[in-house]
């Protein structure tokens, strides 16, 4: 059985995949914000902050991967895109609790100031 052949049978576009999971995070993030700020929750809103901090370094790996050209060698499918997001999310999630950019840092100073009063 050829699962390569049943793969491209399908035609699934990965993008879709992609861009209804960033939207999913961003939505997320929203509500994560709404309640933090409700709650007056400053760990939640810092943890928000992260979430928020990721979604903007996944969304610059994409872009990052998007300027690599792919190889024929070892094929290009569906499952790989995947693979490859979800990889490029934890890889995201991780950098974004090291602070080592700082933005989740700037944007909670700046929420915490004018909405947690």
């Amino acid at each position: 059985m050829n699962i390569n052949a049943l793969s491209s049978a399908a035609s699934v576009d990965p993008s879709q995949y992609l861009q209804k999971t960033e939207s999913d995070k961003t939505d997320n993030f929203a509500k994560a914000l709404e309640d933090a700020t409700k709650q007056k929750d400053k760990e939640r809103l810092k943890e928000s902050c992260q979430q928020l901090e990721s979604v903007f370094l996944n969304q610059i790996m994409q872009a990052m991967r998007a300027t690599i050209s792919k190889s024929d060698l070892l094929g290009n499918d569906f499952s790989d895109d995947v693979f490859q997001s979800m990889l490029d999310e934890e890889y995201t999630k991780s950098m974004s609790k090291t602070g080592s950019l700082g933005l989740a840092d700037i944007i909670y100073k700046q929420l915490s100031e004018n909405l947690m009063k």
